[in-house]
């Protein structure tokens, strides 16, 4: 029945034409479903740093701030006494901690110029 059916040239082309446009189409959408991912990846990724910072850098205030490490030693000039000089100490330990967790999670450049 189908002897006489032969595919000519053309057919061959179309067919070739479009196996490969279904080709490259598939491969686009994996790789743009990839990069998607990578993005997603990467923008979760920044939102929890920023929001690391942020709590960090209010830590870092209240050490530094009202009953953090300049009033204990306000404190410690004005009354004399030299057992508030613990609590400058243990302050200042907890900033450093503070500054060196902020600084793990990376800084830009603004950041540096303020560290340094």
């Amino acid at each position: 029945m189908f002897s006489s059916f032969r595919i000519t040239t053309f057919g061959w082309l179309i067919s070739c034409g479009l196996l490969l446009a279904v080709g490259t189409a598939v491969l686009l959408s994996s790789v743009s479903y990839l990069n998607a991912q990578l993005v997603e990846e990467t923008w979760t990724q920044f939102d929890q740093r920023s929001a690391k910072k942020v709590l960090l850098l209010g830590k870092i205030r209240s050490l530094m701030g009202y009953e953090g490490m300049i009033h204990h030693f306000k404190n410690y000039i004005l009354r004399q006494e030299r057992w508030r000089v613990i609590s400058v100490h243990e302050k200042m330990l907890q900033l450093s901690v503070a500054m060196t967790a902020y600084e793990s999670l990376g800084l830009d450049s603004k950041e540096k110029k303020a560290f340094n």
